[in-house]
């Protein structure tokens, strides 16, 4: 009967392997036949023999040379036999990419929901006998390692495998070819192929949590992220793949990546070292993962390093960069939420100047960066607490760009992490001398002033024991420069007057800042020439319904101030 290139398996070529398999003879023939007839391009004919059963009836036929194979005990292509058997090789492995690749996927993924086993465990078994053979094989050996690398991605990117029940022995030994054939595979198309495939396999999760237990997987992983080969097939190359994989195995509850050293350690140099935003973004998201995820996780870099690391990141600056900077928030959030590592530990200038131009850089913020603007605001907050200025550089950066946070276009919220970012950094004795040396001191005593008027109770503390925290100080320099700012000057007097209501707290700070004002001789005048001054603390002394403490401060501003000739 004569055959059309574009006939059915089920009428024609099914039967002939059938036949060829039973008669142990003419296998070669069947198979290149079949191969011929898939080579076209018509989605619905593929769809048709995929129906009839063409994909399982080549697998068997297949199944059928590798265990000839397997009984020769010859290498790919060193005796006639061998050769023979490669010939039929080549040819079914042929067909089969034709089909899984030019199919269309809705018949693809029925096939494989119904023969998920036979198909995983019999492409897993080729991968491993294809990379069998000799030198002079080796051209027809890597074209049946590119086609049978060829259907098995496809069929796991193609078909949608979070519905279908793979046994977890089959999963482990197609993990294994894999792995064996990246393991010794230079860069090229089968290399690409197979960390493709693991990159797919690996977004199931019942799929993945299998993968994690597969010996190799992750030294093997790092090895090709190490080599970074480019080159490769749809313009992605054979690092990101695998930096893909390594991403999806990281959010496998329960994972054994929180104890791998190696691993960590060279994701902490990934977003050092790379330029790429990608490449540092995942490993971040990475890092996050494992400490979500893994089981007792233990940080083994140094604080140091893991600085360095997050600056690379919130550095980056290409059109992608915010995404990366997105996921360094992140990851620093979730490092200090969960008590990986301690704040005062990793507080640095450098970090929180970044933190701080990262989040002026996107005030206000838009709807798609404003999850990172609240993550970036709270940072202010905790990196501040414990911060003491290492350069006056630095420092002078810092304390604009959360002068310019506390702007009336600010948010409230970032108001507030600026407000409590100043009060943080004004509790420690080592960083007075930079806000008494800061080059917009006017603008700096301005901003404390709208935070006190903001009618929000948190920031009017805030606002009021910073301005404690700077006049309480020996050198007095700071003091000299906030006694002679009208804004600040004129705020004091109306809170203890009673013209501006503030809370109790804000109040006991206001009477502090005056007394060390007064403890300043310099000052003494200037404050005495308020002439309500004294008479207001007179009364509040009296019969103030303050705390007898703030009564006591005020007595001794009284006393401080009766040393000048102008009382009244």
């Amino acid at each position: 009967m004569r055959r059309t290139k574009h006939h059915c398996l089920a009428l024609f070529y099914a039967p002939d392997i059938a036949s060829a398999i039973q008669r142990n003879h003419g296998i070669a023939v069947a198979l290149s036949a079949c191969a011929q007839a898939f080579d076209h391009y018509k989605r619905e004919v593929h769809d048709s023999n995929i129906e009839a059963g063409a994909i399982i009836s080549l697998l068997h036929a297949l199944d059928h040379v590798t265990r000839k194979i397997r009984v020769s005990q010859s290498p790919l292509g060193s005796t006639n036999e061998a050769k023979t058997l490669m010939i039929a090789g080549a040819a079914g492995i042929s067909g089969l990419e034709m089909i899984t690749t030019r199919c269309s996927s809705e018949a693809l993924e029925q096939c494989v929901r119904r023969n998920c086993n036979d198909l995983f465990s019999s492409l897993a078994n080729l991968l491993t006998i294809f990379a069998a053979g000799d030198n002079q094989s080796s051209v027809v050996r890597h074209l049946l390692l590119k086609n049978t690398s060829n259907s098995l991605t496809a069929v796991v990117s193609r078909a949608n495998l979070t519905e279908t029940e793979i046994d977890l022995p089959v999963i482990k030994q197609c993990c294994s070819a894999l792995i064996g054939r990246l393991q010794s595979e230079g860069p090229g198309p089968v290399q690409f192929n197979c960390v493709a495939t693991l990159a797919h396999l690996s977004r199931t999760e019942k799929v993945r949590d299998a993968m994690n237990v597969s010996t190799g997987l992750l030294d093997t992983l790092v090895a090709l992220i190490r080599s970074d080969a480019t080159g490769t097939p749809r313009g992605t190359s054979i690092g990101t793949e695998a930096m893909s994989t390594l991403h999806n195995l990281s959010a496998s509850r329960g994972n054994k990546m929180g104890r791998n050293e190696e691993l960590q350690l060279f994701l902490i140099h990934l977003m050092t070292k790379s330029s790429s935003s990608l490449i540092i973004s995942t490993a971040a998201l990475i890092l996050q993962n494992i400490f979500r995820f893994s089981e007792k996780p233990t940080l083994f870099c140094s604080e140091d390093e893991l600085v360095n690391a997050l600056l690379a990141g919130l550095h980056i600056e290409d059109g992608s960069g915010i995404s990366c900077q997105m996921v360094c928030v992140g990851l620093l959030n979730h490092f200090l939420e969960n008590n990986v590592v301690a704040a005062e530990r990793i507080s640095r200038s450098d970090l929180l100047l970044a933190v701080s131009t990262l989040t002026l850089e996107n005030n206000p913020p838009s709807l798609q960066r404003q999850a990172m603007c609240t993550d970036a605001g709270e940072l202010l907050t905790v990196l501040s607490h414990s911060l003491i200025f290492d350069e006056s550089t630095s420092s002078d950066k810092v304390l604009n760009n959360l002068i310019d946070l506390s702007g009336p276009d600010s948010p409230n919220s970032l108001r507030l992490n600026a407000s409590e970012a100043l009060l943080n950094l004004s509790r420690i004795g080592e960083n007075k001398e930079h806000f008494a040396s800061h080059t917009n001191r006017p603008r700096l005593f301005s901003s404390l002033t709208s935070f006190a008027l903001s009618g929000n109770t948190i920031m009017c503390e805030n606002a009021l024991e910073t301005i404690y925290n700077l006049c309480d100080c020996t050198e007095g320099e700071t003091c000299y420069f906030i006694c002679r700012d009208n804004n600040v000057s004129s705020l004091l007097l109306e809170i203890i007057s009673g013209t501006i209501e503030v809370s109790d707290v804000a109040y006991v700070d206001c009477v502090r800042a005056i007394k060390c004002l007064a403890s300043h001789s310099p000052n003494q005048k200037r404050l005495a020439k308020y002439r309500s001054i004294v008479p207001t603390l007179i009364a509040l002394a009296a019969k103030g319904s303050c705390s007898s403490e703030t009564k006591e401060v005020a007595i001794e501003v009284i006393v401080l101030l009766s040393k000048t000739a102008i009382l009244v």
